[in-house]
This record gives structure tokens, C-alpha cells and sequence, in this order.
């Protein structure tokens, strides 16, 4: 008993935070029916499509075989689902899918409050100061439209690990790196959970090591430990990294072409008004193109705070948060100069400038951290309740409304209509991973055929997504069969004879980009073979990766567990040494 007495004592506030989590978040989610949100259905492919890859033993998933009526999907190429792996664990258990999807979002609310709770009592060393980190930043209006609004998978694990990253970088450059390694797990976690979201967390990591750059340039090894962090990112995101850049290498993507940039509207179009940006409702007014909830009232307290609480403080690290959230604020209003096609070239990838608004959140949260922490006890708790309200209020603007509009189905009986078998197969977003000048239309209507420039050829598909072709060899077979299979590096076909001889057959993009299987090379009767094998690449940086991560893991665990542990026999021996000394009588 004595023991929870003091669990209970020294864990309060995490305690706390649960229980308001279980209340607030967790039984009313559990006792409605799933949202819809703008990508729910994409994101319902991906699981799906991922469970269906596991099933096969397809692991790791370089393709989504089953996805686009068999005609395959790289998504897992270009997009991380590295921890989707939970939800299609869920699905292949028997839960349905969007019940797989709702547990996973609840997953990633609470694990998001729980790491910015942990990130900012290890950056601060106040209980204060993380909760108003957990309450600024994960309870936040951006996090909760990307969950319950946008349903934006990606971002919302990016969101979770986005701390992290910065928690590493932070102890390297004013806590001697105790906790260093996290900045390369915690980018390379983003990395594996939202492409975009990763690129904007180096640059703005970039943005706080200039905020820090005297501590750095005083302390070269400081840079140095930056550097292996680098290196360390790149060994354990290999997997990920290698193959991405291998297929951008190998053509181009409706994702890179430029297409993609403005296929939801320019990034004057959905940039946000003044009001808008500080507004906790949704004010889309008479603009054509949806925008997201404001950040709220936070800016306005920390001014408030900085210039009457710490009016005499000097100049500190949280006003450079505070300037570069407000910069970034910046960018994401009309006031911004967005019409010039320099910064429509330049920011067009991330196709919202209000994407910007998870780094906005970022600094924001860093701020209120850092003047909690030079505040006095009595101004400290003022502050921290003002922070939780804001937090809470920002928050509950997007959550409260949505509740109650599937509440009120609960009441009427009504039921959310989710896509179920095949149909859900189509959805694949705006196609960005599909290779430059693809035809999403021409696919569709397309169907399961094989066309040549000869007599026409039938095949049987396998459930892994392999293709078995019988050829029956004659002078008007054709030089060539389109398979419907769309064509990305890593495809490979081999003809088989009745003898068992094997001739590797080459392949290329065919019409509207579908693999294009020559068959010149072949002179007798057989069967021809195609399968995704993957490249050298995909499988050495596979291998680099696990055994990069089975080396991390064992020197956290050696120098956090064993040194720790030899750390406190040491400091017993010496206690009991002492104890032993004054024990003895003088002569």
C-alpha cells in the first residue's frame, strides 16, 4: 500500500492526464460510431491493403497488390506504414475496419498527449512546464482537426513523434545529449508515418538549432554529436529512404511533377484570413476552399504573460519560439505574398499552407514551456490554467461539434455508410504515386486484360499479386503483352519452358504506364512469370535497417539500464564503505 501511496504521489499529474483522457476522449469516441473525415477512405485503403499484404507474407510491403482492382499501388513506398501494421493487425484478428480505424486514432490522441507530456518534462525539468507542453501543443485545434476532421493518418502519427525528434536535439544542445538517440528515432518516426511532415520537421529542427546556434558554435562537439545523429537517421530509416529515393530516381510522380501542388486549389487559395487564423471556429465564409480551425487565443496569453509577468527577463529561448511561431503564422495568412510564383514553385509540395500549422503549434507549445519555467510558483499556476483552458478550448471546438453531429445518429439510429469490399480498393487519394502521365480514368475502364501487339493472352493471378501466363509460341504471338499491373522498378518476368529452362524477359513502361513484358527472346512453349521481387536496394537497406535498429537498441539498453545499474552498486559500495568507517572505534 505504502508503495501506490507513493506511486500515486510521484505520478499525479500523468495519473491525472489519463483519467482525463479516458473521459474526455476515449468513452465518448467509444460510444459513437466511427467518424468520416476528408481521407478516411484512402487511409481504410491502406489498412486494408496492408492487412491483405500480411496475410499474403508479403512483409516488409513494398506494394499494395490488391489495391486498384489488382493492379498494385506503391504506396508504401512513397507514404510509411510502419505503424499501420497495429490496425491491420486488428483487422486480420476479425475487427472491422473502421472500428480498427477508430482504435488506432484513439491510440495515437493518447500516445500524443502522453509523449508531449514526457518530451516537455524532460526538455523543462517542471511538472509545470509539461503539462502546459501537453495541453499547448497535443491538445491543440490543428492535432484535433487532423483527427477528427481531415482523419489525416499520417500526420496525426507524425504528430506524436514530431517532440520527440526535437527533444534529441534539444539535450544535445543543453543537456550534454543524454538523450541524443531520440532525434534520430523520433525523425525517422515521422519519416515512416507522413513524407511531407518528416522534410518540414528537418528544416524546422534546422530553425531551432539557430535558435540555439551560440550554445553549438561554442561546443563543436556538440555539431559533431548532430552529425552522427544524421548518420544514425539514415541507418535506421534506410528501409524507408533508399527505396523512396531509388523509384524518384527510376521516373517521376504525379507527387514530384508539380500536379499534385495544386490538385486541391494554390497555395493563395487555401491560405487563411487573419481572422480565420485566430479564430476557433471554422469560418470558411464565402471562400471556395476549405480551411481548418484557427490556433486560438495562446498568442494573445503569452504576449500578455511575456510583457507583464517577465517584463524584466532578457531576451530568452522562448521568445525565439515565440517570434518563429509567429512567423509562421505569418505564412499561413492571405498576408503572406503566396500569388508570387516563387512561393508557389517553392512550398507547392506541401499543397496546404496550413499544413504549416503543426511546427506553428510546435513553437507555440515551446514558448508557454519556457516563460512556465522562469515564472514564480504562484504566476506559474495562473499561467498553467490559463494554458489548459486555451489548450482545452482550442481543442473542443473541433471535437464538441463533431461528437454531437454522430451522437445525434446514436439517438435516430442512424448509420455511417463505410466503403466495403472491392469498392474500397479504388481509393487511392489523388493517385500522386502513380507514375507522370497516367490515365486514372483510362485504368479503371481498362480492366483485367493482357494486351498485345499480337494474339491475345490469358493469365491467372495469384494471391500474393504474382501472374502466371501461358504462351503458346507462334510467329504472330506478338513482340509484347501490357499486363494490367501498374509498372514501377522492382517488377520482374522470367519465362519458363516445358523443360524448365529459364530466360529473364525485359520489361519497361507500357501504354498508360502498365508493365510492358517483351517476348521476343522466347521461341517455344512455356509460361512466363511475373512478380514483384523488389530490387537490390529494397532488400540490402532492409537489412541495414533491422540490424541499424538492433544496434541502437542494445546500446540504449546497455548505457541506460547496465550503466545506470553499475552507477547505483557503485554508490552503495561507497555508502556502505562510509557507513562502515564511522562505525569503527578511534584509537
Amino acid at each position: 500500500m505504502k508503495k501506490l501511496e507513493n506511486f500515486i504521489k510521484n505520478h499525479y499529474l500523468i495519473l491525472l492526464i489519463c483519467l482525463l483522457l479516458l473521459l474526455c476522449i476515449v468513452i465518448p469516441l467509444c460510444s459513437v460510431q466511427t467518424f468520416l473525415g476528408h481521407d478516411i477512405y484512402f487511409h481504410m485503403t491502406r489498412m486494408e491493403a496492408l492487412a491483405q499484404e500480411i496475410e499474403a507474407g508479403n512483409i516488409p510491403a513494398r506494394l499494395y497488390y490488391f489495391v486498384y482492382d489488382g493492379y498494385g499501388y506503391a504506396s508504401p513506398m512513397f507514404y510509411g506504414d510502419l505503424f499501420l501494421i497495429i490496425p491491420s493487425l486488428l483487422i486480420l484478428a476479425g475487427m472491422p475496419m473502421p472500428l480498427a480505424y477508430k482504435a488506432f486514432m484513439i491510440i495515437c490522441v493518447c500516445a500524443c498527449v502522453l509523449m508531449a507530456y514526457y518530451c516537455g518534462r524532460r526538455m523543462f525539468n517542471k511538472k509545470s512546464s509539461a503539462v502546459v507542453f501537453a495541453f499547448t501543443y497535443a491538445v491543440s485545434s490543428y492535432f484535433a482537426v487532423d483527427v477528427f476532421t481531415r482523419a489525416a493518418i499520417g500526420e496525426m502519427q507524425a504528430f506524436v513523434f514530431v517532440p520527440l525528434a526535437f527533444l534529441g536535439l534539444h539535450s544535445i544542445i543543453n543537456d550534454e545529449g543524454k538523450y541524443w538517440y531520440y532525434l534520430p528515432i523520433g525523425l525517422a518516426a515521422v519519416l515512416f508515418s507522413h513524407l511531407i511532415t518528416s522534410v518540414m520537421t528537418a528544416v524546422f529542427l534546422l530553425v531551432y538549432a539557430l535558435i540555439h546556434s551560440v550554445k553549438l558554435v561554442k561546443n563543436p562537439k556538440k555539431i559533431g554529436a548532430v552529425a552522427v545523429c544524421a548518420l544514425v537517421f539514415v541507418l535506421i530509416s534506410a528501409s524507408f529512404l533508399f527505396p523512396l529515393l531509388e523509384q524518384l530516381k527510376d521516373t517521376q510522380f504525379l507527387a514530384t511533377d508539380g500536379s499534385s501542388a495544386t490538385a486541391f486549389g494554390t497555395m493563395e487559395q487555401r491560405s487563411m484570413t487573419v481572422k480565420q487564423l485566430f479564430s476557433l471556429l471554422n469560418l470558411n465564409e464565402s471562400r471556395e476552399f476549405w480551411i481548418p480551425n484557427g490556433i486560438g487565443y495562446l498568442p494573445i496569453i503569452l504576449l500578455v504573460f511575456r510583457f507583464v509577468v517577465l517584463r524584466k527577463q532578457k531576451f530568452c529561448a522562448g521568445d525565439g519560439y515565440l517570434i518563429t511561431s509567429n512567423l509562421l503564422l505569418f505564412m499561413i495568412s492571405d498576408l503572406f505574398p503566396w500569388e508570387k510564383e516563387f512561393f508557389q514553385s517553392l512550398f507547392g509540395t506541401i499543397q496546404f499552407p496550413w499544413r504549416i500549422m503543426l511546427f506553428a503549434t510546435l513553437f507555440l507549445a515551446l514558448a508557454a514551456s519556457d516563460y512556465c519555467s522562469r515564472m514564480e510558483k504562484q504566476d506559474a499556476v495562473t499561467f498553467v490554467s490559463l494554458a489548459c483552458v486555451a489548450g482545452i478550448c482550442a481543442f473542443g471546438s473541433v471535437f464538441i461539434p463533431r461528437y454531437n453531429t454522430y451522437a445525434s445518429y446514436e439517438k435516430t439510429g442512424q448509420q455511417v455508410t463505410y466503403y466495403k469490399g472491392n469498392n474500397i480498393g479504388f481509393n487511392i487519394g489523388t493517385g500522386e504515386y502513380l507514375p507522370t502521365g497516367t490515365n486514372r480514368g483510362s485504368l479503371y475502364n481498362r480492366g483485367k486484360v493482357i494486351k498485345t501487339d499480337g494474339t491475345k493472352k490469358t493469365f491467372t493471378q495469384e494471391k500474393n499479386g504474382d501472374m502466371y501466363i501461358p504462351i503458346e509460341y507462334s510467329e504472330n504471338m506478338g513482340t509484347y503483352m501490357d499486363l494490367p499491373l501498374i509498372k514501377y522498378k522492382g517488377y520482374t518476368a522470367v519465362f519458363t519452358d516445358k523443360d524448365g529452362n529459364e530466360i529473364s524477359l525485359n520489361t519497361e513502361y507500357g501504354e498508360n504506364n502498365v508493365l510492358r513484358v517483351f517476348l521476343r527472346d522466347i521461341k517455344t512453349d512455356g509460361t512466363v512469370y511475373v512478380t514483384y521481387s523488389g530490387t537490390a536496394i529494397q532488400h540490402i537497406s532492409f537489412w541495414l535497417n533491422v540490424c541499424a535498429v538492433i544496434l541502437l537498441a542494445g546500446w540504449i539498453l546497455y548505457s541506460r539500464v547496465i550503466k545506470d545499474r553499475k552507477r547505483y552498486q557503485e554508490n552503495s559500495l561507497v555508502q556502505v564503505t562510509e557507513e562502515l568507517s564511522e562505525q569503527q572505534p578511534a584509537e
